[in-house]
């Protein structure tokens, strides 16, 4: 007989895959990804429709509003939500998600949405983005055995970037073709399908047993020992790296759209399908680098991380001084291929080297600063965008990028206390 030691385990994706409660998950997760990558695309576009005479500051506008809401709720209620399960946080987000954007999107189809109004609905339907996102990191995180993070929350990560392939042009085409509404319609539904995983996940027999917890989160830690504070040290640093990352990552989604039709004097319908066909770029990037690199575990690392923020402020330098379309595909393309692992190797980090309740509560504040950051650059970007051209926005920002990655990797570079190998 076979020693159970012996035994060949599957390991990567193959391991992931075959944990039955990851793989509902995910099968949730693809029709919602989909769905929410075009929203970009719907939501700047609807602002643009009707306030055309003020683009810049109506895309800053819907923007802040579908972000800044969910983000206080967050801030402000963080440590009490912390305590609530990730299915009901889910149900919440996905029911109240799906009503609103419904909502819009239905009026907009009919030609009865004001301007006022949609920024009412958006602000409504923020108010549970923050915490639904944090419900979802947590879900995935109790869901994992020891040893398969890594690669699980590099399948989500993939097919987030499969999303952002296909999304965009996707939405570029039905929007030419019927307009923005069909766009929020589906992005709405799409919540629905994350309810649909999240529940199963709770309620329904997956036979791969009771979900496992990492073993940093066993038993009590002492949070004053030097490996623990270390691990808080570096999880708000990453926290707030991600802050600034995101926060220079708003003038992009501001900016880019006025470049297409200001810098190189497309049409609303041409700049519609190349900025489909832009953020694909970022897609198809982002899509082979996740699935090249998803299994990598050493990548789970803080300085992979500073490494990322400088290569996407080079990649936003090439955009920012592109002077045709080609070029600025190249520029995203490349920062799809940098920008992939980061999100997995932040989330990673935080839920292997953190204590359950410590995790719980800056996963949190991590959550809202994945949702709130953008708001601050995309305000600044509306604002500056009135007196400063898009290419001079976008080149400055990604030479703050460069410098924050820079800044990163001195930060993280103390050593940190070896691990003891009997944990």
């Amino acid at each position: 007989m076979q020693r159970p030691d012996t035994i060949t385990k599957p390991s990567g994706y193959q391991s992931a895959w075959s944990n039955a409660r990851i793989r509902r998950l995910l099968i949730g997760y693809m029709p919602f990804a989909l769905s929410t990558s075009m929203d970009k695309i719907a939501i700047v576009w609807i602002a643009a429709q009707l306030t055309p005479d003020n683009k810049s500051l109506a895309i800053s506008g819907v923007t802040i509003a579908y972000l800044v809401p969910g983000v206080l709720v967050n801030v402000f209620f963080g440590r009490q939500l912390a305590r609530v399960t990730p299915a009901r946080l889910t149900v919440v987000n996905s029911a109240n998600k799906c009503t609103f954007l419904v909502i819009a999107g239905g009026l907009y189809w009919a030609d009865a949405l004001s301007m006022p109004f949609f920024l009412v609905c958006l602000g409504l339907a923020s108010l549970t983005g923050s915490f639904g996102r944090a419900a979802w990191q947590s879900a995935i995180r109790d869901s994992a055995k020891p040893g398969e993070l890594f690669a699980a929350n590099s399948l989500f990560s993939t097919v987030t970037q499969v999303g952002f392939l296909a999304g965009p042009a996707v939405g570029g085409i039905i929007i030419a073709a019927a307009g923005a509404g069909p766009v929020l319609l589906l992005d709405g539904l799409g919540y629905l399908s994350v309810l649909a995983a999240v529940v199963s996940v709770r309620n329904g027999t997956t036979g791969a047993g009771p979900a496992s917890v990492p073993a940093p989160s066993r038993g009590a830690v002492d949070e004053s020992s030097p490996a623990s504070s270390t691990a808080l040290r570096t999880a708000w640093v990453l926290v707030g790296a991600t802050a600034v990352f995101y926060a220079l990552y708003g003038p992009l989604l501001v900016q880019l759209p006025l470049k297409l039709i200001e810098d190189f004097s497309m049409s609303d319908a041409q700049a519609a399908r190349s900025l489909g066909y832009a953020w694909s770029a970022v897609g198809v990037g982002s899509a082979v680098t996740g699935l090249l690199l998803g299994i990598r575990k050493s990548l789970a690392r803080p300085l992979w991380a500073a490494v990322i923020i400088f290569g996407w402020g080079a990649a936003t330098v090439i955009v920012g001084l592109a002077t045709n379309l080609p070029t600025v595909v190249a520029g995203l393309l490349l920062g799809g291929l940098v920008f992939a692992p980061y999100g997995t190797i932040v989330i990673t980090i935080l839920q292997e080297s953190l204590p359950r309740p410590a995790f719980d509560s800056i996963n949190m504040y991590y959550a809202a600063v994945l949702n709130g950051a953008q708001p601050v650059g995309v305000a600044a970007a509306g604002a500056v965008g009135v007196m400063a051209g898009s290419g001079p926005i976008l080149t400055v920002t990604g030479f703050l990028l460069i410098g924050t990655g820079v800044l990163v990797a001195l930060l993280i570079a103390r050593p940190t206390p070896a691990k003891d190998p009997s944990a």
